[in-house]
């Protein structure tokens, strides 16, 4: 009996098997009875006869970029970590922003109500003191509203509104509605106004409708 026909512990090739079969048998055995060191030894130089001199840079190159590319993306996910924070920030402060500034319109808007009320006031008060006046001396109404005209058109001055000119001005159709128009020594002349206009500073709040001249 052979040293490799002693490895397989007795096992007697069977009456069918291949030479291929009885090959892989004693490379098995042949297996089983190198040591552990003598295998690895063997991987080795396996290892070395498939890499030549000249695959190594490249290897090592491939290595190189693949170690540069990962510490790229970490860099990368530091910097996308940070721009988020910046964004969550900047998010938190348009917030903030947003709340003031709708605070701020609420209290000006409340400061610019209670102003005008407390120009309007004196109207009522004016308009009141009249009233009783010509219940007492019917009379003296018409002088009282007058005053009572008068003093409402100076509160409006307080918050830039003027009236329209009125009768005996020039017609002017930017802040004049006509009407209708009557013959008169002029041509183009404000003679009647059934309603009157409004300016608030630069902007037309209301037209004066009128009636006009013509020769």
């Amino acid at each position: 009996m052979s040293e490799n026909d002693q490895a397989t512990n007795g096992r007697r090739p069977q009456p069918n098997s291949s030479p291929d079969d009885l090959e892989t048998e004693r490379e098995i055995a042949d297996t089983a009875r190198r040591g552990p060191d003598e295998i690895d030894g063997d991987l080795d130089d396996d290892l070395d006869d498939d890499l030549d001199d000249e695959d190594i840079p490249d290897l090592a190159a491939g290595v190189e970029e693949m170690m540069r590319k990962l510490g790229r993306a970490d860099e990368l996910e530091r910097e996308l970590a940070d721009t988020r924070g910046k964004l969550a920030r900047l998010y938190a402060d348009f917030e903030n922003y947003r709340r003031r500034t709708s605070e701020d319109v609420l209290e000006a808007k409340g400061r610019g109500e209670a102003a005008a009320l407390e120009a309007l006031l004196p109207v009522y008060d004016d308009l009141s003191r009249a009233i009783d006046a010509g219940v007492k001396e019917p009379a003296g109404l018409l002088p009282g509203l007058r005053s009572v005209r008068e003093n409402f058109l100076k509160s409006l001055a307080r918050f830039g509104v003027e009236e329209v000119p009125g009768r005996g001005a020039d017609f002017d159709p930017a802040v004049h509605e006509a009407l209708s128009s009557v013959p008169g020594d002029e041509d183009g002349k404000v003679v009647e106004v059934y309603q009157s206009g409004f300016r608030l500073r630069d902007k037309l709040v209301r037209p004066a409708r009128v009636v006009v001249s013509r020769k």
